[in-house]
């Protein structure tokens, strides 16, 4: 088996790995919380689109406040 293949294959498992810890993360949030895992994943998507604003931006800011 070449390289290349060996190194897909481990990144899918890798891939599949963390998507079931996704998910087990997300079911530990919900559970937590008590909000329905849409919400989780809504809400994580906007701290991303937050830290990553933060970060181009040098500066930990909200940026709803421009």
């Amino acid at each position: 088996m070449s390289n290349f293949l060996k190194s897909q294959i481990a990144n899918l498992a890798l891939a599949v790995e963390l998507s079931v810890l996704g998910a087990v993360i997300v079911f530990m949030i919900t559970a937590s919380l008590g909000v329905s895992p849409t919400t989780v994943k809504r809400e994580w998507a906007i701290a991303k689109a937050w830290l990553l604003h933060a970060l181009e931006h040098g500066a930990a800011r909200d940026p709803a406040d421009g």
